[in-house]
């Protein structure tokens, strides 16, 4: 199915949705809420964008995406256990909130954070955009005043790159001027709400500054076209003005590093990066010599995964042992000893590990 294609199938399932109130919700306001018919839309957008989207179905990359977006949700009213979290393969910078409250950030957008903060910062701003209904209000806007855009506008943000914005382009251009003046005005509202989300999730709130700002910085300094995420959710200096001005009223949270996080970024890169360049095992190795305490682990732990990735099972068992032996506690690393056990040929051995990792208290394998 084509991009187009899925944005129509959006538009035709768009009928029951409530009309666009035409204010923002504010924070102490907010509530997710999903009407049955939306749910129902939901379901059938995933399985559309899964004929032309790679979605992960790593289960402990697909756990820990879903338990920090639930993280994030738990402030909010509503229908906040309707909220779908999905991790989708792809070299874009980008993440989206798509109908029915589902929602997906690229692998990409995982490596390129350089925090959990940063990333529960992009996820906070997608949770925003569903509170805020800023899918139903666009849909229902165009439909009042006639203008046939949603379909381009749904495949740009799914597809990006030169097949979004080839769809972008196949809307008029009154039109698109239109959709991308009420799209500014949504980012703005989902800055201001997903501030509260962070912080109520115990995140500080500059991260997105400083995430947004890292992005665009980088962008300029490489004469490279502007990273997916910021063309889809468009930056501007009024924007980061006044999300800047918003940080004063929020308190410093504590940002002490995530050691679940650094093992999900190097799960990424272990698993979807170039073995020639971020997945590498030089990459790993370098990590584990050059990181502090907690990247040099969580270097060890990819350094296991990017090995099996090449074949050098022997050795990665080898790696994996040691790390478990230093980390007994982890159950991850246990986890990371099974998959080398088993690309070693040594499936009896890569059970008896699990069945022992499963005994160590609330994890499930």
């Amino acid at each position: 199915m084509t991009g187009i294609a899925l944005g129509a199938l959006v538009c035709l399932t768009t009928a029951p949705l409530v009309a666009d109130s035409g204010h923002q919700l504010a924070p102490a306001q907010a509530s997710i809420v999903i009407p049955p018919a939306e749910e129902a839309m939901g379901r059938e957008f995933i399985a559309a964008a899964r004929q032309q989207l790679a979605f992960v179905e790593d289960p402990l990359l697909v756990r820990y995406v879903e338990n920090l977006g639930h993280r994030l949700a738990a402030g909010l009213a509503g229908d906040t256990d309707r909220l779908r979290f999905f991790l989708i393969e792809s070299k874009l910078v980008n993440a989206f909130a798509g109908p029915g409250g589902r929602l997906a950030v690229f692998t990409a957008l995982v490596t390129t954070t350089r925090s959990e903060a940063e990333l529960a910062s992009v996820m906070a701003h997608e949770i925003a955009h569903v509170a805020q209904r800023h899918l139903p209000r666009m849909m229902e806007r165009a439909a009042r005043r006639k203008i046939p855009t949603t379909a381009g506008i749904l495949a740009a943000i799914l597809l990006g790159g030169q097949a979004g914005a080839a769809a972008m382009a196949a809307t008029t251009g009154a039109a698109m001027s239109d959709q991308l003046r009420f799209s500014r005005e949504f980012e703005r509202e989902a800055d201001a709400l997903s501030l509260t989300i962070l912080t109520d999730a115990d995140y500080p709130a500059d991260a997105m500054m400083d995430f947004l700002k890292r992005l665009d910085q980088e962008s300029r300094l490489q004469s490279t076209e502007a990273p997916e995420y910021l063309r889809t959710h468009p930056l501007t200096q009024n924007r980061l003005g006044l999300v800047e001005s918003r940080l004063r009223q929020y308190e410093d949270a504590d940002n002490s590093p995530s050691l679940d996080y650094f093992h999900a970024h190097a799960r990424v890169r272990a698993l979807f990066e170039s073995p020639q360049g971020g997945g590498s095992v030089a990459s790993f190795l370098h990590g584990v010599e050059s990181a502090d305490a907690l990247g040099a682990r969580a270097a060890r732990y990819g350094l296991v995964l990017a090995l099996v990735r090449q074949g050098e099972n022997t050795r990665a068992v080898k790696t994996a042992i040691a790390l478990r032996a230093d980390y007994p506690e982890y159950p991850l690393y246990g986890i990371a000893l099974a998959e080398a056990l088993l690309a070693d040929g040594k499936a009896l051995e890569a059970v008896e590990v699990l069945e022992s990792v499963q005994e160590q208290e609330g994890v499930a394998v």
